[in-house]
């Protein structure tokens, strides 16, 4: 199974009762047979924003649960190609990281941030063969062509999660507006 960074995780409709990776969609922006894999969860928007984390930045945000490792840490994925240079490619355009104070300063003078950069508290980890081993046993379904990374990212993210599951379609279409909870039904 060749798992490369840019390929989205689709967490299966049958994980119930999971905080973290319950209809969740993972951006994968780090693999490496012998390290793993490390990528953000980009569905899951937190109660918190930006200017509670850093005041000096004045800017309201909202920040996302990027998973359950270091989520005390703050990270960033972002689509701004003049900042490109401190940061890790991910897909043509899209880059994990980079220099923290040129992010503030571009977040200060720029009128629309929001298009652009996603923060992230916390990251999702996977050690070598373990996610090749959660996706043969259907805990994820791997979209290797994801239509466009960018607009995945930066779009309103309740929708994802849905709008990945119908475009697998067959019978997982079928999960798409089930409630997550099944006692809701």
């Amino acid at each position: 199974m060749n798992i490369s960074k840019g390929d989205q995780l689709i967490s299966h409709p049958s994980i119930l009762g999971d905080h973290s990776f319950g209809r969740s969609v993972v951006l994968l922006t780090h693999s490496s047979l012998q390290d793993g894999f490390v990528g953000f969860v980009v569905n899951k928007k937190l109660s918190l924003y930006l200017n509670e984390l850093l005041p000096e930045i004045n800017v309201s945000m909202p920040v996302h649960e990027g998973g359950p490792v270091e989520n005390d840490n703050l990270y960033f994925i972002h689509a701004i190609d003049e900042l490109a240079d401190t940061s890790i490619e991910i897909t043509s355009g899209l880059y994990w990281g980079g220099d923290i104070e040129r992010i503030k300063d571009w977040l200060r003078t720029s009128k629309k941030p929001e298009p652009y950069i996603r923060f992230f508290l916390g990251y999702s980890g996977w050690e070598s063969g373990q996610l090749e081993q959660e996706i043969e046993d259907g805990v994820w379904i791997l979209d290797q062509d994801p239509k466009n990374n960018d607009d995945l990212l930066f779009k309103r993210e309740e929708l994802i999660w849905k709008e990945s599951i119908d475009q697998i379609g067959g019978s997982l279409s079928y999960w798409q507006n089930a409630p997550e909870n099944p006692e809701h039904n």
